[in-house]
Formats: C-alpha cells, structure tokens, sequence
C-alpha cells in the first residue's frame, strides 16, 4: 500500500511540472511531491533501490547511443581542447565548492560533490557512496543549479543566433544520434543482455555509479561496433526520470536542510558563475576552431546534461558532431574519472 501511495504522489508531481512546462518535470516534479508529502502529511514512503538502478540503466543506455564512430573522431582530434575545456570546468567547480563550504558549514564532501558540473543524478547518487556527503544537501544544489542552467543556456544560446533557421525538433533524435535503426529480436536481446551484464559486472567491481557507467559503456562498444541503434520510446525515458525522482525524494531528509536559506544565494551564483565561465571557454575553442560558431562553443562546454543541452544544439543548428564529442568526453571524465577522485579523498560511506 505504501509502495502505490509513493508511486501516485511522484505521477500527481511530474503531471503538475509537466503541465506547467518546467523542466526535466518527471524527475523534479516527483522528487519535489514527494519530499512535500513526507514533510506537509508526516508520511513515509517506500521506494526499491531496484526502480532506481533500472532508471539508471535506461539513462546509460541513452547516453551510450551518442557514442558513435564519428563522435570517436571528433575526441581523437579535439583531445587537447577537451582536456583543457573539461579539466578547467571542473577545477572551477571545485573553486565554488570550496568556497561554499567555507561560506556555509556544510562538509566539504557535499559541497565538492554539490557544485561538481554533472549530472544531477550521477552527482546525487555518488553522493550515497561518498564519506560526509549529505545526500540532502548534494541533490538541493544540483536540482537549483539544474533549474538555473536550463533556464540561463538557452537564452545565452538563442541570443546568439537570433537569424538562424531552426529546424523542427524530435526528442528521440535528439536522444539517439547514430546508425539508422534496426528493431529484430536479437538486436534487442542483444542491447538488453549487454545493458544488464554491464552493470552487474560494474556493480561488482565497485565501479562508482555502476548502473549508469556500465549500461553506457556496453551500450558505447556495441554502437562502434557497428550495431543499429535502437531506439527508446519517450514514455521508457519519462519513467526513468519518474524512477529516479522518486528515490531523490524518498532519501531527502528534510531536517537536514536547516540550512537552505544560507546555501541557496551559493547554489544559485554557483551555477550562473559556471554557465558564463563555460561561456569564456567557449570563446576561446572559436578561436582555436575557427569552424565553430560562438554558440558552438559554448553548448560544447555547458554544464547540463546532454538530454537538454542537445534539444538546444538541435534548436540553433550548432555543429552536432563537435557538441557530442565534447559533450561526451565531459560526461565520461566526470563519471569515470571524478568518482575515484573524490572517493580517494573523502573515502567511501559505510554501508
């Protein structure tokens, strides 16, 4: 019974956001509806990790299919831009996380993980795995930097290229760029076996957020390898979103944000100081390659997730090969390299 309770208050939050047009609304909405409901009706909810990791696992395989052999090109001769774009992104990151957590008392765990430009629920989720991080804490900052970078790059991206012709938009184009698409039986027995392997194999190797890096990396390998794209339909994406909104939601502990008011002027100069920053080192890889556009180079470093920041380089006809390989290089340093980082500073949580 609870379990149906947790499930119709995180849909009632997602239909609310996404009718109200707000952004990532399965995600936020639920997460939202369901902190408000464990904390207005003092209720307790009940979430299986389970639904989380198959959220996860539909998110690597997502990410995964922007993998192509192009995108790998693209890595090859752009490396030393990217490491220097990505590297100097997250040593920026890391200078907002310091100065947050001297400003505002929470660890430094939190606020190193809470101001790291990725995703919201890779961040979030490290964050369990993680020594003196709160959970809390790490998903308050991300969702207000997540809010205000979705609302910042757009109009940063648009203002750009107000003359340009912007073709029509298809959210599944944007979410699987690769070969044409093939639906067989064993195509699709074949993703599902590597997606699933994957992330059991990483799980067991201890492969920080292993059920997003393993299902990504399967997914990765067997697109260069040649094998079509399938492609998922939207309402698979909605309920990872839905997934992991809940489980964000179901972990808030909302005493622990007593000091929200003191964090919040952080959280929201923190994302709007890494948005223009990435906007600099935008402009610099235009003069670098002078065939990317000024809005070129500025999706190509902004610190949202792909999902949205490809709605947008779709939108403004920005050059679609650079933003993913510059875009998935970014995601594949902060998942891979970035967790060890982090947990061989901090050291891991007890179980």
């Amino acid at each position: 019974m609870r379990f149906l309770l947790t499930v119709v208050v995180g849909l009632i939050g997602g239909s609310i956001f996404y009718f109200l047009h707000i952004p990532l609304p399965w995600l936020l909405g639920s997460m939202v509806a369901i902190v408000i409901y464990k904390q207005v009706f003092k209720q307790k909810t009940n979430w299986p990790k389970n639904m989380r990791n198959t959220g996860m696992a539909i998110m690597g395989y997502s990410l995964g299919t922007a993998f192509t052999i192009e995108t790998c090109i693209q890595i090859a001769t752009q490396l030393p831009s990217m490491l220097v774009a990505t590297g100097s992104t997250i040593l920026f990151g890391l200078g907002l996380g310091y100065i947050t957590y001297k400003r505002t008392g929470i660890s430094l765990a939190s606020a190193i993980l809470g101001t790291t430009p990725g995703g919201l629920t890779q961040m979030t989720t490290l964050s369990e795995e993680i020594a003196g991080a709160d959970v809390t804490v790490v998903t308050f900052m991300h969702t207000v930097r997540q809010l205000s970078i979705v609302f910042i790059v757009p109009l940063l991206a648009m203002g750009q290229v107000a003359n340009y012709e912007r073709p029509a938009i298809d959210l599944e184009t944007i979410l699987a760029i690769g070969p044409a698409h093939l639906y067989t039986p064993l195509n699709m027995l074949i993703f599902l076996a590597a997606v699933v392997g994957a992330a059991i194999l990483a799980k067991r190797f201890k492969v920080p957020n292993s059920f997003i890096l393993g299902p990504l990396t399967a997914t990765a390998i067997l697109v260069i390898a040649g094998m079509p794209i399938l492609k998922l339909p939207p309402i698979l994406l909605y309920l990872a979103q839905l997934f992991i909104g809940i489980h964000l939601g179901n972990k808030v502990k909302t005493e622990s944000l007593v000091k929200w008011p003191s964090l919040l002027p952080y959280a929201i100069g923190g994302a709007i100081g890494i948005v223009f920053f990435s906007l600099g080192i935008g402009y610099i890889l235009t003069l670098i390659h002078p065939y990317l556009a000024l809005v070129d180079g500025f999706l190509c470093t902004a610190p949202g997730s792909m999902p949205e920041m490809g709605f947008i380089a779709l939108q403004v006809n920005a050059n679609l090969p650079a933003f993913t390989a510059f875009q998935i290089f970014r995601v594949f340093c902060i998942n891979f390299v970035m967790p060890f980082l982090i947990k061989w500073r901090f050291g891991e949580a007890k179980a």
